[in-house]
């Protein structure tokens, strides 16, 4: 029966009087056709005789949207501007950096990918960042903001179950 669907396979199976088990393995074709049986094909057998087939199944991708709350996290900081902030400039006066021009770079790391955002305000309320997984697949999320010198301003992680979760919120 491989090869054949899943309800293909039980019924030419049930019709010949045997008991079928089916158990189920992960691939990335041929979702719900028999991969295998634990009888081989063709072999004498009594009726009542239980045989299991294994039937592929893709893995769903889920996608899931890490929420980084930027402005309640790292706020407007004295430290978090331009390195030049105070200094003279050329022409005699002072540079004086805003917060509205201060960045970070906020990075998102999970199983085993890094997604980054540069120049991200300090002001901004928050960013999004896509993420994706196998449903069922439980992950850890880290996220981390540096300043513009690449000091760490914040950093922590959470857990997110693809499918279960849809929205991983990072804030105070």
């Amino acid at each position: 029966v491989v090869g054949k669907t899943e309800q293909e396979a039980k019924t030419a199976l049930e019709d010949k009087g045997l008991k079928v088990n089916v158990s189920y393995a992960e691939s990335t074709t041929n979702d719900g056709k028999v991969a295998k049986q634990s009888i081989e094909e063709g072999k004498e057998i009594d009726e009542g005789t239980s045989i299991t087939i294994t039937v592929n199944k893709v893995a769903q991708i889920k996608n899931a949207n890490v929420v980084i709350k930027v402005k309640e996290l790292v706020g407007e900081d004295e430290d978090a501007g331009n390195e030049n902030e105070g200094e003279e400039n050329k022409t005699g006066g002072n540079n004086t950096t805003t917060s509205a021009n201060k960045t970070v770079t906020v990075s998102v790391t999970y199983s085993g990918k890094t997604e980054t955002r540069t120049n991200i305000s300090i002001n901004q309320e928050s960013i999004q960042i896509p993420i994706s997984g196998k449903e069922g697949e439980s992950t850890q999320v880290e996220v981390s903001i540096k300043d513009s010198k690449g000091a760490l301003r914040y950093g922590s992680s959470q857990y997110l179950a693809f499918g279960t979760n849809d929205t991983l919120t990072f804030a105070r």
